[in-house]
């Protein structure tokens, strides 16, 4: 995953030169070319995102709790106006960073249960990624140069769960008292794994979003109207998330 993340951010570097290398010499392009270029902007949509949860169960999130959503997105003009619509399709990777540990109990239930604050640990997170379709109502103050245009958008993204996963790497704990095995002050065993397919998950989302930003970089939010887990059978919680966005163009 730290690959992933280290790619995004070549490609988001890249993305913003290239959109302001793009208006710097937009001003005297014939008309036709202009149209061509009005007409394929903002396809490509990236995300850096700070993932959070709420709810009476919902997880002690870190500080570095961390995604990427990736979205393919066609602007369409409403008419001469500086509205436009945009749909499109895309992957959204979540990853809940956290101080406590996910397990399935025998009850047929999942739990995120506390550990001891002595545990050390170096990675403990739940991973979620959705295919989805998302769509927003743009408005672009100067539609005919976006790399210098205010720009704000309201929308509303639909997910379908793809795949899930717990990934743990640390000191051993007994996962029914979140306590070392052995003696605390001593233990210095450690274990790395990862739990696939988890259980009781409400296999959609649906989020409003909201972005807001000028030229290709923009600050965005989306919160989750649904919950992660089955009512009953899972942590009350449901998930938000923050961060940057930038556009291809």
């Amino acid at each position: 995953m730290k690959y992933l993340f280290g790619l995004a951010f070549v490609v988001l570097l890249s993305t913003v030169v290239m959109a302001q290398e793009e208006d710097e010499i937009g001003g005297d392009r014939p008309e036709e070319i202009q149209n061509i270029i009005n007409n394929n902007q903002e396809r490509f949509v990236f995300e850096l995102t700070h993932d959070r949860a709420l709810g009476d169960d919902a997880p002690d999130v870190t500080a570095l709790s961390r995604g990427f959503n990736v979205y393919y997105m066609k602007n369409v003009p409403l008419g001469e106006s500086k509205f436009s619509v945009a749909p499109g399709l895309g992957i959204a990777n979540r990853q809940v960073y956290m101080d406590q540990v996910y397990t399935f109990t025998t009850a047929d239930n999942v739990q995120l249960i506390d550990v001891t604050d002595q545990l050390d640990k170096t990675i403990s997170k739940l991973n979620f990624t959705y295919a989805e379709l998302p769509v927003e109502l743009r408005y672009s103050s100067n539609p005919d140069k976006r790399g210098k245009s205010f720009k704000v958008a309201t929308g509303f993204r639909a997910g379908y769960l793809l795949s899930s996963k717990f990934k743990y790497k640390g000191q051993v704990f007994d996962g029914t008292e979140g306590r070392f095995v052995g003696d605390a002050a001593t233990a210095r065993y450690t274990e790395k794994f990862k739990i696939k397919k988890l259980e009781n998950l409400v296999n959609y989302r649906v989020a409003p979003s909201f972005r807001m930003g000028y030229g290709s970089v923009n600050v965005f939010g989306l919160y989750h109207l649904n919950d992660d887990f089955d009512s009953g059978r899972g942590p009350d919680m449901k998930g938000y998330s923050i961060g940057v966005s930038i556009s291809s163009f």
